[in-house]
């Protein structure tokens, strides 16, 4: 009677370790993903980080009362100031889907 326990808690054993080697290159193959992956997501978010004090400069500077108060509002320079800052805000909307995009995966 005993027997046939042990047998079958052996078998069970070694399903168990079946199952593991299985999930052991499936591991190592995401270690190592993870591994090209991680220095990427740390460049997105240093680029990111630039990216918004970049904005932020930019919007200070449209927002800066002394610009907008002694520049004429057709002159070039505040026509490039704006689509500077259209451009940058546009930027900063693609890196943020970038970076939610990143967090997802």
């Amino acid at each position: 009677r005993r027997l046939p326990q042990r047998l079958e808690a052996i078998a069970e054993d070694l399903g168990a370790l079946r199952a593991d080697q299985d999930i052991a290159p499936r591991v190592a193959m995401l270690i190592d993903t993870l591994r090209q992956v991680a220095p990427k997501v740390m460049d997105q978010e240093e680029s990111i980080r630039d990216l918004h004090m970049k904005v932020g400069s930019l919007e200070a500077r449209a927002a800066t009362p002394a610009l907008t108060a002694t520049a004429d509002p057709g002159s070039d320079a505040v026509a490039a100031a704006a689509a500077a800052l259209g451009q940058a805000r546009e930027l900063a909307e693609r890196v943020e889907r970038l970076d939610a995009e990143l967090a997802r995966l």
